[in-house]
């Protein structure tokens, strides 16, 4: 199993700013790309529960548990507080369920999940070029 993920958010996290922990940190309050990543690959049902969720900080997977690096989301919903275990492979989701003991989300710190930014509009069309002998329109 390898840990190109984790390093690979680690390092984007030191560009963004990131404070220091103690293990691995990816996802945080100033990280938007691995927000990006985590909206798309993670569909809640009703898809509102992720505009309020919180997410923890990023960190190896260990015994059981699929992927290289996993971390939680904390949901606010109609029924309380639930938590999602969401697993990375290679910068990638891979799987996410509801979180089971093994994972520790309860015991985890949690910081907003980043909204995505939005993407610069696309100038799309044609550029219109007058024929070489100048009879364009």
């Amino acid at each position: 199993m390898t840990r190109h993920f984790v390093i690979a958010l680690g390092a984007a996290c030191a560009a963004a700013a990131c404070a220091p922990a103690a293990r691995a940190q990816g996802p945080s309050a100033t990280a938007p790309s691995v927000a990006a990543i985590i909206r798309a690959g993670v569909a809640l049902t009703p898809a509102s529960l992720l505009d309020d969720a919180d997410v923890s900080p990023l960190h190896m997977t260990a015994g059981p548990q699929l992927g290289d690096g996993m971390l939680c989301l904390r949901t606010h919903g109609d029924r309380g507080v639930g938590y999602i275990a969401v697993f990375f492979e290679r910068g990638t989701v891979i799987n996410y369920r509801r979180a089971v003991a093994i994972d520790h989300c309860t015991g985890e710190s949690y910081a907003p999940l980043p909204p995505v930014a939005a993407a610069a509009p696309h100038r799309g069309g044609k550029t219109r070029v007058a024929p070489p002998d100048g009879t364009g329109d």
